[in-house]
């Protein structure tokens, strides 16, 4: 055993002292938890979550706390079940779990009740939150803070030695209108009779029917099981599978089978399976009695509540009749104000009054009178002003008494009404309960009393109907579960099994498989196929690899085993085929599995594929080609890696909307690409189409596991700069991830396989006996093959535009008047929504070119030339690009060429141009086609002058075409004939010069020097010189400098140079 690699803090090492495993076990759960701390860095790297937008969410059921509703997602979604997740609806999160995905559907349990359905949500998942609790589980283990029983995980992964075959004696297995054949038998012989044990069982072989009658087997001979799945689906299948041959025996009928977590949506399950109808039935008794505890309770509640208003209802009386005296005591002081005030005021009016008419006396006096009299003018006049203001304010305070007094006989009113109102209250109330003022707190006594024996009563029985959910778990002979369930479910903690039975074990990520072996003591029963995919895993690391990238089967030696051909007793194969078409299983069954598979379909099976195949829309064979060779479309890739092809994406849809038009229900469409897939469902969810919508689109990752009547592969590879086919498809030996991949695809239909492929391509990159070509030669064979053309009959398909800004979106907002400095950081984003808007030309001058920044504009390029807009690219030429970049401009040319954009090679060019209809110019530092994203220091200038863009075309003659070379959009043809293939010659550029070679060249190697004195003859027509027009045909020679162009016409001394 090897040791890990991570090391361990002094804490960490200190509490492994408490682990009482063996060292070799401590070093492989430390391995274990290195693989997992990787795996959760290279998730959360890939920002640790997922946010994605799911649409005509349905309600299905209630289970537990949630309420499940199966949605459509807008694009592939991986994650495990049971993975903790939010549900956004509405702008508000509400928290759930995912159930199940299956192709482009997602069952999701939400705690809260939407009713019928849910229009539209946002789904958020933690991807790496399983993995971390496993993870902490695991230090525990090494802490000493959890046992784990090691010694079957041991055998299973071949760190000890299983014990030798015994003899199983009777299986003791339930009658059964089914009848199982000779492998099956053997294989649950087998399984009885060891303490590990593998069974093989390809696509359609019967695995689950297996496993029903395995589980019987074993509980005949009372052991416990637990059975688990990577998946919900599976795990409901496999339980199913079991409950249906003991319908009518007493484990079944008590409860004795449970199916312990989240269901899946489209699982139809017996009841007495399912722990809350178990519960109900079990505990009949007890909810009766709880009902009718539920109900005396309620009257008493009732009751009780209504004297305890009664004694508010006294109180807010009496407060209110405390208020009503205030209130009344304020109006008689108020009252008594008034009067003051009142009286006041007339006795200033009356001084008013005197000082006034002194006033007129003294005016009618003279100076001699007024002064007998005392009557002085000036002091009666300031008399009689401040006698005015002293009225002013006392009859100002009269009116706001006046209002005071108005406000509080209004108040009274409302305090003697409420006062009323309470005192009618309580006196209803007492009168109904037939009580008195006196008796109330006796009577609240005792209803109190009454009232926690009830609740006391209600409570345990409450208890022991939740005790009832353990008890169920806890006397369960078969618990069926999730892997994720068996091993991180606070519930399967205290169980213990005697048997674990693990279905589509290939998929069982090893940490997760180690740990739930430790819940079981005699036996582990592997089932599976581990020539399909094995878990996905993220991180590239060695640790991560070897016990998240591999399964059991390869870690046990069984893969191996059968690779070398050598008897393997802890093996069982499932050989006969049940399911697909033979011309389907054939494919498999002689590249994948040795041709060891029988067909075994039934009549009704066969008469079924045989009317399915009737009115397929298709053909009438199990197998059709969709050949996209003569188009060649190119294939592309987004900046964060993921591939696609978008012609081959249209064909598929249009493809799946045909057969959903011909009224076929159960349609797949798979890809091995994320990006590619959610590029054809967001052209069926576009179409408007609810039937398209929810059709299953998915990666074939994803796909592992579900089957469908017809299935449209769409392997989506095609020429790419600088890439050939990947390893997702790119393989030979039947260990690979490829061989997996395909063999998964190949084998999800029941009737029909539509394959969408670039024969052509494909067959001319990959080794001939790539597992792929040997698939694609097989069907090519013996399907109808169609020419891609025949559905969609233009590559530049009006769309493609629309599609490439729908995979990757950029912003399209910018200010037409705008003429900020950009860096490369927003530059690109601003430059594609000028290039989008143009309608007549566009050009790009950057001096260098690399394949991954040029790739990212094909498509886009592509289909403004469909439109009939100009593209030309100016760069320099080959000759000047040293080492590396060479091949990288090289193969840049080729794709910018392929989709019909001129390259015009300029030696020296050294300057950085766009222009766009001539009304908008790029220009700074940063090479367009060649910028990497690590650099930060280039800027572009965007100049949206229409003179000034006319200005620098004209300046550095980027309006014409005048030199004529091989990187332009048409070759030069030569008048010579290839002598092995009989295509034209052309004239080819390469490192050191050019020469004559193929134009299928490098497919066809014929090639040649041109040597001093050669005259070889071309298409191109010599312009003349000193504005004399020629138009002779002109040859090319080689002179002092390298070959050139000249007029065939001696009299005529034009000549041309081929840059290079």
């Amino acid at each position: 055993m090897r040791g890990s690699s991570q090391r361990l803090s002094p804490s960490d090492t200190d509490s492994t002292r408490n682990c009482l495993l063996p060292s070799s076990e401590q070093a492989l759960i430390r391995e274990f938890m290195q693989a997992l701390t990787e795996e959760i860095e290279a998730i959360k790297k890939g920002k640790g979550g997922s946010i994605i937008t799911v649409y005509d969410g349905s309600f299905v059921r209630r289970e537990g706390p949630f309420y499940v509703y199966v949605f459509t997602t807008e694009s592939p979604l991986i994650v495990m079940d049971d993975a903790p997740a939010e549900v956004e609806v509405g702008g508000q999160r509400f928290p759930g779990q995912v159930i199940s995905v299956q192709g482009s559907e997602v069952a999701i349990g939400i705690e809260h009740d939407f009713g019928g359905s849910i229009v539209e949500a946002r789904l958020i998942t933690n991807l790496w939150y399983l993995l971390e609790a496993l993870r902490k589980r695991y230090e525990e283990v090494l802490n000493g803070q959890r046992p784990l029983d090691t010694r079957l995980g041991q055998r299973l992964f071949g760190f000890a030695s299983a014990t030798p075959r015994l003899d199983s004696g009777d299986l003791n297995l339930p009658p059964s209108p089914c009848v199982l054949n000779n492998e099956q038998l053997t294989a649950i012989r087998a399984a009885c009779g060891s303490d590990v044990h593998f069974i093989w069982g390809p696509p359609g072989t019967g695995k689950t029917q297996t496993i029903g009658f395995l589980i019987a087997a074993l509980l005949r001979r009372n052991l416990r099981v637990l059975v688990v799945s990577q998946t919900n689906v599976a795990t409901d299948h496999a339980i199913a599978s079991a409950a249906e041959l003991l319908l009518n025996t007493e484990d079944y009928q008590s409860g004795k089978l449970v199916r312990y977590g989240n269901i899946s949506p489209n699982s139809k399950l017996p009841e007495m399976v399912i722990p809350d109808k178990i519960s109900e039935r079990l505990g009949q008794h007890l909810k009766e009695q709880l009902a009718k505890l539920q109900v005396e309770l309620g009257r008493v509640q009732s009751e009780l509540t209504g004297i305890r208003e009664v004694e508010m209802l006294l109180s807010a009386e009496k407060e209110a009749l405390r208020r009503l005296g205030e209130l009344e005591a304020r109006l008689q002081r108020c009252a008594q104000e008034y009067k003051i005030e009142k009286s006041h005021a007339r006795s200033l009016a009356m001084q008013l009054q005197e000082d006034k008419s002194k006033m007129v006396e003294a005016h009618a006096a003279g100076k001699l009178k007024r002064f007998f009299l005392g009557l002085d003018l000036t002091k009666l006049q300031a008399q009689v002003r401040r006698r005015e203001y002293e009225l002013a304010v006392v009859r100002r305070k009269v009116a706001a008494t006046v209002s005071k007094i108005n406000d509080l006989r209004v108040a009274i009113d409302r305090e003697r009404a409420q006062a009323d109102r309470c005192a009618r209250k309580w006196k209803a109330i007492l009168s109904q309960y037939r009580l008195d003022v006196a008796t109330i707190s006796a009577r609240i006594g005792q209803l109190t009393k009454r009232a926690e024996k009830l609740t006391a009563a209600v409570r345990a029985i409450e208890a022991e109907l939740e005790a009832l959910h353990t008890k169920i778990l806890r006397e369960a002979k078969v618990i069926a579960t999730s892997l994720t369930k068996a091993t991180i479910a606070p519930q399967i903690d205290d169980q213990k099994f005697d048997v674990l039975v693990v279905d589509e074990a290939s998929m069982a990520p090893m940490p997760s498989l180690y740990f739930a072996a430790g819940r079981a003591t005699q036996k582990a029963i592997i089932v599976g196929d581990f020539r399909q995919l094995p878990p996905i895993v993220l991180a590239e690391s060695e640790m991560a690899q070897k016990w998240l990238g591999r399964d059991i089967f390869n870690q046990a030696g069984i893969e191996r085993a059968v690779e070398e051909q050598k008897p393997e007793p802890r093996l069982t194969m499932l050989r006969r085929q049940y399911r697909m078409h033979p011309e389907i299983s054939r494919i498999s069954n002689s590249i994948i599995y040795g041709g060891q598979l029988l067909d075994c379909l039934s009549r009704d099976t066969l008469r079924d594929i045989a009317a399915f195949l009737d009115k397929s829309p298709f053909a009438t064979t199990p197998l059709v080609l969709y050949d996209v060779s003569v188009t060649n479309p190119w294939s592309s890739r987004l900046e964060q890696g993921g591939r696609y092809n978008l012609y081959s994406a249209v064909l598929s849809a249009e493809l799946a909307r045909r057969a959903a038009n011909a009224g076929i229900k159960s349609i797949g469409v798979i890809s091995p690409y994320t990006a590619h897939t959610r590029l054809i469902k967001m052209m069926l969810d576009e179409s408007g189409d609810a039937t398209l919508r929810h059709l299953k689109v998915s990666t074939v990752h994803r796909f592992q596991g579900l089957e469908q009547e017809v299935i449209i592969f769409d392997i989506a590879e095609g020429p790419m700069p600088r890439y050939g086919p990947s390893g997702l498809v790119n393989g030979f030996e039947l260990a690979s991830q490829a061989a997996k991949l395909i063999n998964v695809a190949i084998t999800r239909p029941k009737a029909q396989l539509v394959l969408v492929a670039n024969m052509d391509y494909l067959v001319s990159r990959l080794r001939r006996d790539s597992i792929l070509v040997r698939v694609l030669e097989q069907i090519r064979q013996r399907s109808t093959v169609v020419d891609s053309r025949k559905i969609v009959n233009d590559y530049f398909c009006a769309e493609f535009e629309h599609w490439t800004r729908m995979l990757d979106p950029r912003d399209d907002g910018i200010n037409p008047d705008d003429s900020t400095l950009y860096t490369e950081r927003n530059f690109y984003a601003a430059f594609f929504a000028d290039l989008r808007k143009s309608v007549r030309e566009i050009i790009v001058v950057s001096p260098f070119m690399t394949v991954s920044r040029t790739q990212q504009f094909l498509n886009l390029f592509h289909s403004k030339v469909a439109q009939g807009i100009e593209v030309r690219v100016f760069t320099r030429t080959l000759r000047e690009q040293q080492g590396h970049m060479f091949q990288q401009a090289e193969m840049a040319f080729e794709g910018l060429k392929n989709v019909g954009v001129q390259v015009i090679e300029r030696r020296g060019l050294h300057q950085k141009f766009a222009f766009i209809d001539r009304r908008v110019a790029w220009e700074g530092s940063l090479n367009i086609l060649s910028q990497s994203e690590a650099r930060s220091t280039e800027h572009m200038r965007r100049l949206p002058f229409p003179k000034t863009c006319e200005e620098l075309i004209k300046l550095h003659n980027f309006g014409s075409d005048s030199e004529v070379d091989p990187g332009t959009r048409r070759q030069v043809q030569t008048d010579r004939k290839c002598e092995i293939c009989g295509s034209t010659m052309v004239l080819v550029r390469g490192p050191h010069g050019i020469f004559v070679g193929c134009m299928n060249y490098p497919r066809c190697q014929n090639r040649y020097s041109i040597r001093r004195g050669d005259r070889i003859g071309t298409d191109v027509v010599c312009p003349g010189r000193n504005d004399v027009p020629c138009g002779k045909p002109m040859v090319a020679t080689r002179g002092r400098f390298g070959v050139y162009l000249r007029c065939s016409d001696q009299n005529c001394k034009g000549t041309r140079n081929i840059r290079g």
